[in-house]
Formats: structure tokens, C-alpha cells, sequence
């Protein structure tokens, strides 16, 4: 099983932990430059399926944005993270539309984001770090 977030006594239960995975490098530092300016929050950015994975396995994440153009990596991706961070929220950020739509009926699937949306990608996240800090 992957990190559990209860157990880690470290961490403040209200900071919220995301993971960013694309595959564009650069695309992925301006979008979470630009989500650490607005919302101040730790981003960790994989660019690449196996070290997504890595991550999952041994760190907490509330959040995982998954920015893949190709659709078998981002359900790979969503299948790993239910099978071993089941409290993580999934988020699909992607200008592919072929995504599995099965994957909708998931409660922790939160969706899918345009690209060019990333002013909603920073919303979702604010609510999800609100969701947190009242937990």
C-alpha cells in the first residue's frame, strides 16, 4: 500500500501535498510556478509515468494533476494511484479528449481541465486546500 497521510506525524494535516505529472518539462514549471505564486502551496513535478509512480508509492498527495497527452498513461496513472494512495484526488489537465469516461463515476476523480484553463486548475486546487484545512 502507498503512504498513508494519517500516519505521518511530521506533517500538519492541512498542508495540502500535489503532484504535477506531464511530460512537457517546461509546460509543467510555468504551470506550477504559476500555482505556488497564486496559492502558495508545494508542488512536487514528475515528468514521467515510472517516477509518478515512485512518488505515489512513498510520499502522501491529496492531489494528483496528471497532464499526459496520451490517454494509456493517464489511466495507467489513475488505476496506480487508486490502487495505492485511495484518498488521493485525481485530476486530469489535458487537451486530449479520449480519457476513459468510466473513469467519471470515481468520487475521486475531480475532473478534467483544459490546458489552456489554468486559472481552473488554480481554483480546484484552492478548494481542495480548503476541503483539506477543514478536515
Amino acid at each position: 500500500m502507498g503512504y498513508d497521510r494519517t500516519m505521518d506525524p511530521q506533517l500538519p494535516r492541512w498542508i495540502v501535498q500535489i503532484l504535477f505529472v506531464d511530460d512537457d518539462l517546461e509546460f509543467s514549471w510555468l504551470v506550477v510556478s504559476y500555482v505556488k505564486k497564486r496559492l502558495n502551496v508545494p508542488v512536487r513535478v514528475s515528468n514521467s509515468f515510472d517516477e509518478a509512480t515512485k512518488l505515489i508509492g512513498v510520499e502522501r498527495f491529496d492531489l494528483i494533476v496528471c497532464g499526459y497527452e496520451q490517454p494509456e498513461h493517464s489511466e495507467s496513472l489513475f488505476r496506480f494511484t487508486r490502487e495505492h494512495s485511495p484518498s488521493s484526488g485525481f485530476v486530469l489537465f489535458t487537451s486530449n479528449d479520449e480519457f476513459n469516461r468510466n473513469t467519471l463515476v470515481d468520487p475521486t476523480f475531480r475532473g478534467r481541465i483544459a490546458k489552456n484553463h489554468i486559472a481552473d486548475l488554480v481554483a480546484l486546487i484552492a478548494k481542495e486546500t480548503e476541503k483539506t484545512k477543514a478536515d
